[in-house]
């Protein structure tokens, strides 16, 4: 057993427990029982009363300590040994009280001996205190051993002729003596195991138990020199009882540590639940503050929808205080109708399912009524407050939304008009696309007629070239302007399909070498292959990205080189590198390089747009790239960029170049074409152009006249432009193709628009093909040739004219030696 450090321990000098323990359980019945006999040998004193009372407060005395470990058991305070300690108290206590109960004789003397000789059995026991099989739990062997001594004594009570003689002739038998004594002998074996637990351990109960032990035996043995009544069988019950008071001393002391750590233990707890009351109202208080400093409306319901705290914001936005919501119904408060005026029924309340469900709820646009009866819009959480598994009430979070609404609405507003200005911006660039393109379809036709003229001059076929050259030049410039637009509107896509970079390159490397030439600049072209290269990807934005970077390092060097490199980094990865001696980007210049219309001085003085860069970075990142720079002053200016291209097996779609030489229709062919457009210079250039070559033209100046002529002359190919005053361009081909059947018509859309769906939007529409102006001559053709399956007569050009020659000379019939003929030939 634990002891209380406030309780000091026995000695713990082993000569002074011996001197203790032997005096009280030794020398003391020894020193009692030779007064008696030596002064007092013939004195009696029959006194039943008094030994009845001796013996009721030891059996009293014996069952309450027997109690008391009961009441101890599972606890540190009793340890596995006390089970031999209850046993042999409840046995010996009801034995000794039915001892006391029975008048003076044989009974009298049975109860007395085997109650000393059970508590001595059980005592003796003691040394099997380590034993598995004894149980945790005292009560039931307590009981059942209670229960039994009951059972037995009140069997004799009845039965008395059961029970061994005890007395003879006033003088104990030997029955009575061998169970007192074996008794005795069981008390001081339990004495031995005790006084080693005293040595060893110090604590207090096993001494009384030690002492209690030594008496008991010291009486059960001192029982043979007794007599009934006479002095040492007074001696020895005194012995008894002296015994009994020991093992009080023991329950005493128990009780002692018990009190001792209760009031520390109450201490203890009186200070923890100081702390925790100061730490709940600490946490109260900042709960408190947190809920009171809240921008957002707070208050409590309980399970009947009735008010039960609020936060100050929610009394500042409803109007009403605490007393007044207090025990009122909320909805009925504050929700009790719809923004428009209509009633807000209970049950279809989210703050009440909150309660009648058990699940969150969070509500957006509706609204809290005031107490000056006003409404305002609010967005709201209500949250079931579950106790015990039990819903017991709700809190709603809630904020104006006033504000929030104001400032959606603005930005609604902005949006709109931000929107307006874009489609305006749209529309302004695809009437500006229209208005520039329609003109520069008639600059760029009439110098394509122009140069297919054969009869003129060499200055006047420079002057027309300059014509198309410029032409092309400002339409560069426009189709520049819209690639930004597209880009900013998010409208650029890739235009994916097979194509050859080693043909690429060689294109550009024709190109820009051409024009490093005319500046005296080192033109230097490295590739790692040489071969043909098909892979899939958008040529034409790639194309682009390339002329824009070569173009301005060419534009941006004086003298020295530019070198233009493609390697491949690993499997797919395709690296272009730009590098030039020009001047170099300054670092700050560098920051705003990639802006749109940006130009630096030396910019601006070389001319431009300020668009390329911008539009090159832009492509690149459509194309998964990016564009990187490393320049610095009087050292020149690098770009490179790294692309994916996948390699393809897909036929590569080339320009059939035979349609830049047709002379006229082949013979027998007979074509008639109808041109619509509302412009009389896109009209005539396309009339020439179809004229020139054989084909019937017919024109209309808008779709409605469009549809008659049509219907009059049925045209085999109609070239229609979208954008005509009267009848649109998609009206009138429709009715064209009601009217003549489409598979007897082609049309072919010709349009300026700049943000139109092109290509694939206009054969969706049910129309043959599409062309851009301006347009090529070229591009017509072709579309003869695909639609109608039309055949030309091409002018031969001088090598091809000089290898027919050759290969059809027939020199069969001259007369030339053979190996010479074959040489010839050869």
């Amino acid at each position: 057993m634990l002891s209380n450090p406030l309780i000091k321990r026995p000695s713990n000098n082993i000569w002074v427990l011996v001197a203790q323990t032997s005096s009280f359980g030794i020398f003391l019945p020894l020193v009692g029982s030779v007064l008696f006999y030596l002064f007092f040998p013939d004195w009696r004193w029959p006194n039943e009363p008094f030994h009845s009372l001796i013996e009721t407060l030891g059996g009293v005395i014996a069952i309450s300590v027997a109690g008391l470990l009961l009441f101890l058991n599972n606890t540190k305070y009793v340890r596995k040994h006390h089970f031999w300690v209850g046993c042999g108290l409840i046995s010996m206590g009801l034995l000794d009280i039915f001892h006391a109960g029975v008048p003076v004789g044989n009974t009298f003397v049975w109860f007395h001996s085997v109650a000393t000789f059970l508590g001595g059995f059980f005592l003796g026991l003691i040394w099997l205190e380590n034993k598995e099989w004894i149980p945790e739990d005292f009560k039931s062997a307590f009981f059942s051993i209670g229960g039994i001594s009951i059972l037995g004594a009140s069997v004799f009570l009845v039965f008395p002729e059961l029970e061994p003689a005890m007395l003879k002739n006033g003088t104990f038998t030997f029955s009575a003596r061998a169970l007192n004594i074996l008794g005795g002998i069981g008390f001081l074996v339990a004495s031995a195991w005790l006084a080693r637990e005293v040595s060893l351990k110090r604590e207090w109960e096993d001494y009384f138990l030690l002492i209690h032990c030594l008496l008991f035996g010291s009486a059960g043995i001192l029982f043979e020199l007794s007599e009934l009544w006479d002095g040492p069988w007074w001696w020895w019950h005194f012995l008894r009882l002296l015994a009994y008071a020991a093992v009080f001393g023991f329950a005493l002391k128990n009780y002692q540590e018990i009190l001792a750590e209760l009031k520390n233990f109450n201490e203890q707890l009186n200070i923890k639940i100081k702390e925790r009351t100061n730490q709940l109202e600490e946490a109260t208080l900042e709960n408190e503050l947190i809920l009171q400093s809240a921008g957002e409306g707070i208050y409590g319901l309980d399970a009947e929808g009735h008010t039960t705290f609020t936060n100050q914001a929610a009394e500042k936005m409803l109007g009403y205080t605490l007393e007044e919501m207090r025990s009122q119904s909320q909805h009925t408060l504050i929700h009790h109708t719809h923004a428009d005026g209509t009633p807000y029924p209970r049950h279809e309340c989210p703050i009440f399912a909150a309660i009648e469900d058990g699940s969150v709820h969070r509500v957006s646009n509706e609204v809290f009524w005031r107490k000056d009866g006003t409404s305002f819009p609010v967005d709201y959480t209500s949250t079931p407050i579950v106790q015990n598994g039990e819903v017991t009430g709700a809190v709603v979070i809630f904020k104006d939304v006033a504000e929030q609404k104001k400032q959606e609405e603005k930005l609604r507003i902005a949006k709109d008009e931000a929107e307006r200005a874009n489609r305006a911006k749209s529309l302004f660039l695809a009437n500006m696309s229209h208005e520039i393109r329609t003109p520069m379809n008639a600059v760029l036709g009439f110098s394509q007629v122009l140069l297919r003229k054969k009869h003129l001059d060499k200055e006047t076929i420079d002057l027309v070239k300059t014509i198309d050259s410029s032409g092309k030049n400002l339409l560069s410039l426009i189709n520049e302007i819209l690639d930004i637009s597209k880009i900013e509107a998010g409208k650029m896509e890739l235009n994916l399909a097979a194509f050859d970079l080693n043909e690429l390159i060689d294109n550009i490397d024709s190109l820009f070498e051409l024009r490093c030439r005319q500046k005296k600049l080192k033109w230097v072209v490295k590739k790692s292959f040489s071969s043909s290269l098909v892979v899939h990807g958008d040529e034409s934005k790639l194309r682009q990205v390339l002329v824009n970077l070569l173009g301005n390092a060419i534009k941006f060097t004086e003298s020295g080189e530019v070198v233009f490199t493609v390697s491949v980094t690993e499997e797919n990865n395709y690296r272009f590198d730009i590098i030039d001696t020009g001047s170099g980007i300054p670092a700050k210049a560098q920051l705003k390089i990639y802006d749109a219309f940006q130009q630096d001085e030396e910019g601006a003085k070389k001319g431009g747009t300020g668009l390329g860069l911008a539009i090159s970075k832009k492509q690149l990142e459509l194309m998964g790239s990016d564009l990187h720079l490393k320049s610095e002053i009087n050292e020149g200016a690098h770009f490179y960029f790294t692309i994916e291209l996948q390699p393809s097996s897909e036929e590569i779609k080339r320009e059939d170049l035979k349609h830049h030489n047709i002379l006229h229709l082949a013979s027998g062919s007979n074509i008639k074409a109808l041109v619509v457009d509302d412009i009389e210079e896109n009209r005539r250039v396309l009339s020439i152009l179809l004229s020139d070559v054989g084909i019937e033209v017919i024109e209309a100046v808008d779709g409605k006249e469009g549809v008659e002529k049509a219907i009059e002359h049925k045209p085999d190919i109609v070239f229609m432009d979208m954008r005509m005053p009267v009848m649109r361009g998609e009206e009138a081909g429709k009715q064209i193709q009601k009217h003549l059947g489409k598979d007897n018509v082609k049309i072919v859309v010709i349009t300026a628009s700049a943000f139109d769906k092109r290509r694939d939007y206009y054969l969706e529409m049910g129309f043959d093909e599409y062309i851009a102006k301006p347009f090529r001559s070229e591009q017509v053709f072709n579309c003869l040739n695909e639609l109608l399956d039309v055949e030309f007569v091409y002018e031969m050009k001088n090598d091809d004219l000089e290898l027919e020659t050759v290969n059809n000379l027939d020199l069969s019939n001259l007369s030339i030696p053979g190996d010479l003929c074959k040489e010839l030939i050869k």
